[in-house]
């Protein structure tokens, strides 16, 4: 009787190896990593009026840009209207002043800067207060160091200008803040969610 006994145990306790293995495995599955735009998404204040995402900026336009649709648009009429409309001269200067004054493309700018995740978050002030309106944006850039030194030439222009005061550059554990100083007034700054 004792060896039915012990063969029953047996028999049991082989049984369970399948779903110990399937535990395991799905236990030590990590979770997934989060994408930038929930990185970002978790910095935006929870009383704003308007809050436009855009993700994966460099990988969207380049899917369009090599299109057949583009290419035969470029190519039609209404596309070679606008090709040599005095906007697109107008958009030629404005990337040779960027490059000039910021040293970067606007390809670098779409790529390496918004390419990732961009959010753009408006909080209103509220009836007659409008001036506490607060505009927001938030980046997740793949080239940190370009970000930095774009932002650093654009406060110098500014600071040059007159229209910065100062800059507060406040660090956490995983977020960098910069925020300006205008010299019209200040910005009023909303608790973040964490």
């Amino acid at each position: 009787m004792q060896i039915a006994k012990c063969k029953l145990q047996v028999g049991l306790a082989t049984s369970h190896w399948p779903l110990a293995i399937i535990l395991l495995i799905a236990l030590a599955h990590p979770a997934p990593a989060s994408t930038p735009r929930d990185d970002l998404l978790r910095l935006v204040p929870e009383d704003v009026g308007f809050c436009l995402v855009i993700q994966d900026l460099r990988g969207h336009s380049d899917a369009i840009l090599r299109s057949p649709f583009i290419k035969k648009w470029w190519e039609s009429p209404i596309g070679k209207a606008i090709a040599n409309a005095p906007e697109q001269k107008k958009l030629a200067e404005f990337e040779t002043q960027l490059k000039e004054g910021l040293g970067v493309t606007l390809a670098q700018l779409r790529d390496d800067i918004l390419g990732d995740a961009v959010i753009f978050a408006y909080r209103p002030g509220g009836p007659g207060k409008e001036d506490q309106e607060v505009g927001l944006m938030l980046v997740h850039a793949r080239d940190p160091k370009l970000l930095a030194e774009i932002t650093s030439r654009f406060n110098d222009i500014q600071k040059q200008s007159g229209d910065l005061k100062d800059v507060l550059d406040r660090e956490s554990s995983d977020t960098r803040r910069i925020m300006p100083i205008c010299t019209a007034r200040s910005w009023p700054s909303a608790p973040m969610r964490q």
